[in-house]
């Protein structure tokens, strides 16, 4: 670890310093780049900072700075059943803030729809969007995907 606090405030280990004293995050960022995914990196640090408010730029470098940090955190949610909490689930939380409450997993059901139910209800609705938008819009279906 690159900084350390002791009773006389923050001491830098001057054997340690290495890039990840530029770090904004180097205390609690101790991430070890491994062969690993993005989600599974996310994961690992959420767990480790469970009960904490994490700033999504923590969980962009946790990820390995892919682009798609943020999907795989969805992902976490939607689709491992992890409880990732955002300003959407608790007005404590700003905007980019995130916090996993505890490492006990939710159920999760599958979003896909067989080909069958998908070609049923586009041919009981006429191939027509149900969306109010104040009038009919014509879907085009390429036959391919029925």
């Amino acid at each position: 670890m690159c900084v350390e606090h002791g009773p006389s405030g923050v001491h830098l280990d001057p054997v340690l310093l290495s890039p990840c004293f530029l770090d904004p995050y180097p205390i609690h960022m101790t991430i070890h780049i491994s062969e690993e995914g993005s989600r599974q990196r996310i994961l690992e640090f959420l767990l480790a900072n469970i009960g904490r408010v994490i700033e999504g730029e923590e969980l962009r470098a946790a990820s390995g700075n892919v682009s798609e940090w943020a999907r795989r955190v969805r992902e976490l949610r939607d689709e491992e059943g992890y409880q990732v909490l955002t300003h959407r689930d608790r007005r404590d939380l700003k905007l980019g803030q995130y916090l996993l409450e505890t490492d006990k997993r939710l159920p999760t059901f599958s979003r896909s729809i067989s080909k069958e139910t998908r070609a049923y209800v586009l041919e009981r609705n006429r191939y027509t969007c149900q969306r109010k938008f104040g009038k009919t819009q014509q879907l085009v279906v390429s036959s391919s995907l029925l």
